[in-house]
């Protein structure tokens, strides 16, 4: 049984292997309080600290974290990342955020018919909440 609950996703995120110049960019494909998931062009051995930024939070989110487990899947791999004790506040608001973004979507294609990407959705559900608007 797991710890914490994962929380599917799609959205961009970036991230770095601490102590060493470069980024990456790629897709999460999942999130909880303790770690995410996300796939990329590279395995990462376990135990790798990385730092990850999540640009659709607001304001972007910086995690760090440390590569619990690789594996390849798909012409890729799918990258496990265990969140630093010290980052349990940032996560949780990433979580959250996530989530409201991917609620933001499902109403858009129920009440409107609309399909929009997380990344749409995200910038739309961004402008709605800070111009007041209740959707």
């Amino acid at each position: 049984m797991r710890k914490f609950i994962r929380h599917p996703a799609d959205i961009p995120l970036e991230y770095g292997l601490q102590g060493r110049d470069g980024r990456r960019r790629e897709r999460l494909r999942n999130v909880s309080l303790g770690g995410l998931c996300f796939h990329g062009a590279h395995g990462l051995e376990p135990g790798t600290r990385v730092h990850i930024t999540i640009s659709v939070c607001q304001p972007p989110l910086d995690v760090d974290g440390v590569v619990a487990w690789s594996a390849a899947l798909g012409g890729g791999y799918e990258v496990g990342v265990a969140f630093d004790g010290q980052a349990a506040e940032s996560t949780a608001r990433m979580v959250e955020q996530i989530c409201l973004v991917e609620q933001y979507r499902l109403d858009m294609k129920r009440k409107q018919g609309r399909s929009l990407s997380e990344d749409q959705a995200a910038q739309e559900e961004r402008s709605h909440k800070y111009a007041g608007d209740p959707r």
